[in-house]
């Protein structure tokens, strides 16, 4: 999309949808593979600001959170897309169609009052 830094949104939808990872650009220390997100309803570059799912790792691939929440996913300055860690060739991650992903969905969808059309 943009030359410059983009939103996790616009990460999403320039890798071909989940299984990218991305860093905050306060973290030290962690990594994390986003694993799913809710439908996009809106133009770019927020696509309505759909739920966003990640797992966290630690630097040395220890997973810290599952399903976690993308905090601010719309924002330019928070995020970064990064090359997977050396360690997820042989890491046991999460399969993108783990049907796990699609109920924390919509668990979040309805605690951020976004229903599904």
């Amino acid at each position: 999309m943009a030359d410059g830094p983009s939103n996790v949104f616009e990460m999403y939808v320039d890798a071909g949808g989940p299984g990218f990872w991305i860093r905050r650009t306060t973290w030290g220390s962690t990594v994390s593979r986003v694993v799913g997100a809710g439908a996009f309803t809106a133009a770019p570059p927020y696509f309505g600001n759909p739920s966003m799912l990640m797992d966290v790792y630690g630097d040395d691939g220890a997973l810290k959170d599952v399903l976690a929440a993308v905090p601010v996913p719309g924002t330019y300055k928070t995020w970064r897309s990064v090359s997977p860690p050396d360690w997820a060739v042989s890491a046991d991650l999460r399969p993108l169609d783990d049907p796990r992903i699609a109920t924390a969905i919509d668990l979040l969808d309805r605690r951020r009052g976004k229903s599904r059309r």
